[in-house]
């Protein structure tokens, strides 16, 4: 199943999503309309990070968002992103059920 949001089609891995709107966080791949492939990237692979990668993330219950990363902690636990179009600065740490791509 595919389905699009804000320019982006966005494919799910599990073949849908639930009533209501609310999507599970099975997401493997987005494909943006200029046709670059973001990979999700597991927490295992968050030490890959560098300031100034560009990538997208969903918060928990929330939308996709483009942003470019601005920090990494020493051990990769959590990472400080600026979201695009000036929505601030946002903690992304292990455990608050964000997915992340790259």
């Amino acid at each position: 199943m595919s389905f699009s949001t804000a320019g982006t089609k966005i494919a799910v891995a599990n073949g849908g999503g639930r009533p209501g709107g609310d999507l599970p966080g099975t997401y493997r791949d987005m494909t943006s309309l200029a046709g670059y492939v973001w990979k999700e990237v597991p927490y295992d692979d968050w030490v890959e990070l560098n300031q100034g990668d560009r990538v997208r993330v969903r918060r928990p219950g929330g939308q996709v968002h483009s942003a470019r990363v601005d920090d990494v902690a020493e051990d990769a636990s959590y990472f400080w992103v600026w979201l695009d179009q000036a929505r601030g600065r946002v903690l992304i740490s292990k455990g608050d059920g964000s997915t992340v791509w790259r």
